[in-house]
């Protein structure tokens, strides 16, 4: 399990910088995906480079 527990809901917008959930002992890194008007974006758009 790579999160213990999720705050958030499927299809809820999240702000930058807000709890989405609180990770699990078995790994350090997450995985997530953005969608916008029902595509899939490239999460490193969303990035401030």
């Amino acid at each position: 399990m790579l999160i213990d527990l999720v705050d958030v809901r499927v299809g809820q917008t999240v702000a930058k910088g807000q709890k989405i959930g609180i990770m699990g002992s078995t790994s350090i890194h997450l995985h997530f995906e953005i969608t916008q008007n029902g595509q899939l974006k490239n999460s490193i758009d969303f990035f401030n480079r």
